[in-house]
């Protein structure tokens, strides 16, 4: 009898065997490719999602969870937009006082427009660009205002206070035809964003409130790397199920199968092997046992 033969008889599905000889019996250990395998994000619980942010139906959710808007540019609500025009005024009023002074009284003097309204004002055409006509043309160190902005959204984005602050953007990688994902900083390159589900997100916040925000999010980025390495083998069929036989051989009688045991929905090459040498040292303890008995 050929058993090896008979183990590999189909390759496409058998990904590796073993066999072992002990005392006139056999264990067989398989490791079997496994199609029916689910998605371990949506099968499991604690390990987060994953939103890939070319799926139209999820890419406004996705860009949500990153403070961004639906073109993939930053979302500056008012907030950012109020706290990097209070600095951007106190920038004016240091680096161009004079200008600022004298649109002051030309508003006053013409239009009858008080302090704040003037300085509204200024600081509105600034921001629409119009630095010649406020007499700013030869000032070169004045700050871009849409870069401001972009500052502001980016220290914010870094505090947590932007989108979700547990959500962790990711970048895709392509090797043929091969899909993976690996976590990034920055969030205007994602292609793909983990976000926590209720379990994860419940002890990332107890940890956001004993040990602070920066310790909470790297808890988050290392959780999305766990989640990305799980996700990444199965999507690119990395999925496997595990089987081990211990048979008897008899002279003239063959075959006796003993004892089969078997494991399904394995992810990983690595994590297979390890549950093969697992289940192949039971099957070996069990043999043992029955030629005690």
């Amino acid at each position: 009898m050929d058993l090896i033969e008979i183990l590999r008889l189909n390759s496409r599905t058998v990904a590796d065997t073993r066999i072992e000889e002990i005392d006139g019996h056999i264990i067989a250990g398989v490791i079997a490719y496994d199609d029916c395998c689910q998605n371990p994000l949506k099968d499991l619980d604690g390990l987060g999602e994953i939103i890939e942010l070319d799926d139209r139906r999820r890419n406004r959710e996705g860009l949500y969870e990153l403070g961004l808007e639906e073109k993939g540019e930053p979302y500056f609500d008012e907030e950012i937009e109020n706290t990097a025009e209070e600095k951007l005024i106190e920038i004016l009023k240091k680096k161009a006082p004079d200008a600022l002074i004298a649109h002051i009284v030309k508003c006053a003097d013409e239009y009858g427009m008080t302090l704040d309204e003037s300085i509204d004002e200024f600081v509105q055409s600034y921001k629409d660009g119009a630095r010649r006509s406020l007499g700013l043309s030869g000032c070169a160190d004045l700050p871009d205002w849409k870069t401001m902005l972009f500052d502001e959204w980016m220290r914010e984005y870094r505090l947590g206070n932007v989108g979700d602050p547990f959500a962790v953007p990711l970048e895709a990688r392509f090797r043929g035809y091969d899909k993976t994902f690996m976590v990034c900083h920055d969030p205007l390159e994602a292609d793909a964003v983990w976000i926590p589900d209720r379990i994860l997100e419940e002890e990332l916040k107890k940890i956001r409130m004993e040990r602070g925000p920066d310790v909470a999010r790297e808890t988050a980025r290392s959780y999305a790397q766990d989640a990305v390495r799980l996700y990444n083998d199965w999507a690119n069929g990395e999925c496997y199920g595990v089987i081990v036989v211990t048979l008897r051989c008899s002279d003239g009688t063959g075959v006796n199968v003993l004892h089969e045991d078997s494991l399904w929905g394995v992810i990983g090459r690595e994590d297979a092997e390890y549950r093969l040498s697992e289940m192949m040292g039971d099957a070996r303890k069990c043999l043992d046992l029955r030629k005690a008995a």
